[in-house]
């Protein structure tokens, strides 16, 4: 029979129900209004049909593949905020149609004039995972997105040299400073280091567990840290250890409006402004020419940095691709080799000291 639209006792939504092609369904419009939930009833109507005669593949459209991809695997905050953009442009757009042309659009509406880079971060990055996972679903084939001209930039690695990295650590604020040691002795990365737990963190034993971080493939796993001294010792000065290890300077945890961890990238980005690194002031205006909003943007010194920074310092220390690639949790020794050239082994005792295992240091020296 064809659908029809019913009402459950005591709701005001009303609900599709009825069987196309063989196939019985019943699910709420999610609509109060007659004619709008009457319009919704016709296209799930088509779309069954669509499917019986031509496939899955027919009928599939963009929001189903969101609600997938967010069950599944579960983004950050500031990645959901990219996914809920996007979902508001291609929402009920068919996977199948979703094309060069939409991916350009969406640059337009997103982030019309904004660097290569920002243009990948912000559309061309989630939107890729979104349909790589409909993909291996069978909901569509492989997305093929032209990147935008200049999108690679410079084939460079930044990390921070010891002297470098004393001169962040002395120019951030307080509250900021043990997430900075943290990151330099683990290599871990900001999202992992803004959900830490303390239940998570062993100081008696100098370990400590990353929950959910990235790994290849939409899969994510823990990783078991072992904290150097510095560490430890970072960790022991902070108070209240309950809930999120490292919170705001007024001591919330890093959530809310903006997304996990922008007070914390405004914070890191006030640091390497009094460290002295490269960036300039960025101002938006009001229509009337007034001044809206006005931050520091870094040029390269990235909260990231740090990772590559551990993983430069790891190699110089330990001169092992195979210990790095491990502590580091990538998948690949290919991934480890870009920072095996970067830090010369005569810095291996500065490095030390900056973990504090300042006997090994002095042993090495």
């Amino acid at each position: 029979m064809p659908l029809k639209l019913v009402r459950r006792k005591g709701s005001a939504l009303w609900y599709i129900q009825g069987t196309v092609a063989g196939t019985r369904i019943r699910e709420s419009t999610g609509i109060a209004d007659r004619g709008l939930a009457e319009e919704k009833r016709a296209q799930r109507e088509a779309e069954l049909f669509r499917g019986a005669v031509y496939g899955s593949r027919a009928v599939v459209n963009f929001s189903k593949a969101v609600t997938s991809y967010m069950k599944v695997n579960k983004p950050s905050p500031e990645t959901s905020k990219l996914v809920t953009r996007l979902h508001g442009l291609l929402g009920m757009k068919l996977l199948k149609d979703i094309k060069q042309e939409q991916v350009d659009e969406a640059i337009e509406a997103i982030c019309p004039g904004a660097s290569p880079q920002r243009q990948v971060r912000a559309v061309i990055t989630p939107l890729t995972a979104i349909l790589n996972h409909a993909a291996y679903r069978d909901w569509c084939d492989p997305p093929r997105f032209k990147r935008p001209p200049g999108a690679a930039g410079e084939k460079r690695t930044r990390w921070l040299t010891p002297d470098e990295y004393r001169r962040l650590l002395t120019s951030a604020s307080p509250h900021l400073q043990p997430m900075i040691v943290f990151m330099a002795c683990t290599g871990a990365r900001m999202g992992e280091v803004l959900t830490l737990q303390w239940r998570d963190v062993d100081l008696d034993h100098g370990r400590a567990v990353l929950r959910d971080v990235k790994a290849q493939h939409g899969v994510r796993r823990n990783r078991l840290c072992d904290l150097p001294p510095a560490a430890v010792e970072a960790l022991r000065g902070i108070e209240g250890r309950q809930g999120e290890v490292f919170r705001t300077e007024d001591g919330k945890a890093y959530s809310g409006k903006g997304g996990l961890g922008s007070r914390a990238k405004s914070a890191w980005a006030t640091a390497c402004r009094r460290a002295g690194f490269e960036g300039e002031w960025v101002v938006t205006r009001w229509e009337d020419g007034t001044v809206r909003n006005r931050w520091w943007q870094v040029e390269d010194v990235t909260p990231h940095v740090l990772r590559h920074t551990w993983a430069t310092w790891h190699y110089a220390v330990h001169r092992d691709l195979l210990k790095l690639k491990l502590d580091g949790d990538w998948s690949s020794v290919t991934l480890c080799e870009r920072y095996a050239k970067l830090a010369p082994a005569a810095m291996a005792p500065a490095i030390m000291r900056c973990w504090g295992q300042e006997v090994a240091a002095q042993a090495v020296g």
